[in-house]
């Protein structure tokens, strides 16, 4: 049977529920606002004095031709402020004096320190490998050089040495026989065999004025390698 309280009861609640949620809905609004009050207060630090933007570190390229402009920027870049600053890496035995006039065309390029270091270490590398083939290279030769002589002389490679040593000790500065040593070219065949012609005509001529004809024999090494 209908009655009137079950429908005013059922209106109440309805009533109620609605009051409860549209309360939630404030709570809510309300803490959403507490929310972004707290993270204005944070971003701001509750400090009305505004904040200062950080200086860029480069507001903008320098116009072509300001020296000064583009100086500064390649100072902030690392560039040092003189060449002695970029502090090279020498090899071992190096006097310096290459790197130095490198020192000045890197600060001159405006290379940064990080960069002329780099530059300067590949160089180095390089050099050595150059070295290193180079070295190779002439011991390589010498050993063809010396297999050649000793060929054309057969048996006679000793003592034809000797000779030829005796010459170019006699005839050849201390400066044009390390000169030949370091290039190689000491047991170049041409060269050996020149010494050799000087040393018997040498000889020749003393057998005619009844002098020795020539010391002793001496070593292959000698005559290649650099005993006088």
């Amino acid at each position: 049977m209908f009655n009137i309280r079950d429908l005013i009861r059922v209106y109440m609640n309805e009533a109620g529920e609605g009051d409860q949620s549209g309360g939630s809905e404030g709570q809510a609004a309300g803490s959403e606002g507490q929310q972004q009050n707290t993270s204005t207060s944070l971003l701001g630090g509750g400090d009305d004095q505004p904040q200062q933007a950080a200086e860029p570190f480069l507001a903008a390229l320098p116009e072509e031709g300001d020296a000064e402009g583009w100086g500064g920027v390649w100072s902030k870049l690392g560039k040092p402020e003189s060449a002695e600053g970029y502090e090279l890496p020498l090899p071992e035995g190096d006097s310096g004096e290459f790197m130095k006039t490198s020192a000045e065309w890197m600060h001159k390029a405006n290379l940064t320190k990080s960069q002329a270091q780099a530059l300067a270490g590949e160089w180095n590398a390089y050099q050595a490998q150059q070295a290193e083939q180079q070295s190779q290279a002439i011991e390589k030769q010498q050993t063809e050089h010396v297999a050649a002589v000793r060929k054309e002389w057969g048996q006679n490679f000793d003592a034809n040495l000797a000779i030829a040593n005796k010459a170019l000790s006699t005839f050849a500065s201390p400066e044009v026989i390390k000169m030949l040593q370091d290039s190689g070219q000491s047991s170049n065949p041409l060269f050996v065999n020149m010494f050799y012609k000087i040393g018997q005509s040498l000889s020749e001529a003393k057998a005619i004025n009844g002098e020795p004809a020539s010391s002793g024999p001496k070593s292959t090494a000698d005559i290649f390698y650099g005993s006088n």
